[in-house]
């Protein structure tokens, strides 16, 4: 059976991320900024009682220059990454974090996208931005 994703548009195309790898989808959560994030990481979030970094997903892609309008909170969907993805076999744990994704979301199977390309975003890809982002900003502090 194929994986099901958690799908989203942006700037005309489809992307999906595959829901194995997410705890939980929220919208409307109260969202906090702050000047002094790493790169990608657009403020925090608290959710089912834990607080989460925030990844603005257009950033993340390069798709947007502007700083998204998070102050409306019916204007984006948060998705919860899990702490613990296989990959390859393997066993990678990191810290969980908050996508948010504009507009709405649906769900797909990869099978879908064979006929509709959807570009799939893998969690570890933005982890392991994120590890980085934090482990710079420790070596210039």
């Amino acid at each position: 059976m194929k994986n099901s994703l958690v799908c989203f548009t942006l700037n005309n195309e489809t992307f999906g991320i595959n829901s194995q790898e997410l705890v939980g989808v929220a919208a409307q959560c109260p969202f906090t900024s702050h000047p002094d994030l790493p790169k990608n990481v657009c403020g925090i979030i608290q959710w089912g009682g834990k607080i989460f970094p925030v990844i603005d997903v257009s950033a993340f892609l390069e798709l947007q220059k502007s700083v998204p309008d998070f102050k409306n909170s019916n204007s984006h969907t948060f998705l919860f990454s899990s702490d613990k993805i296989t990959e390859n076999d393997k066993e990678n744990y990191f810290i969980q974090f908050a996508i948010a994704v504009p507009g709405n979301i649906w769900m797909s199977t990869q099978q879908d996208s064979e006929a509709k390309p959807i570009r799939v975003i893998k969690i570890t890809d933005i982890a392991k931005t994120l590890a980085l982002a934090s482990e710079n900003r420790s070596v210039a502090a």
